[in-house]
């Protein structure tokens, strides 16, 4: 229970974080235009690269989060060592395709 909060709470708080970068790119990127200091077009391109950064954050954010839910490096490799428990009999035959 207490994992899925803080899951949920990390999520909510990236999703609202990138959407505020996002809004204060918009809003000094208004500002610059109505100021004659930058373009339409220039406006137009931070606003694609701002949206391209907040993905890349979000894809960040994502793996992170599985990356410590699996306990690390060392989770992982623990979990890829591990032998499977179901064992074929001594006299087991191959069978044919």
């Amino acid at each position: 229970m207490r994992a899925g909060l803080w899951t949920a709470f990390v999520e909510r708080f990236t999703s609202a974080g990138i959407l505020f970068e996002q809004v204060c790119v918009l809003i000094l990127s208004l500002w610059l235009v109505f100021a004659h200091e930058m373009t339409i077009g220039t406006m137009a391109a931070l606003q694609l690269l701002a949206a391209v950064l907040g993905n890349s954050l979000l894809n960040l954010v994502e793996f992170l989060q599985r990356y410590w839910c699996a306990g690390g490096i060392s989770g992982i490799k623990e979990s890829l060592q591990e032998s499977s428990e179901v064992m074929d009999k001594p006299d087991a035959r191959t069978l044919l395709r």
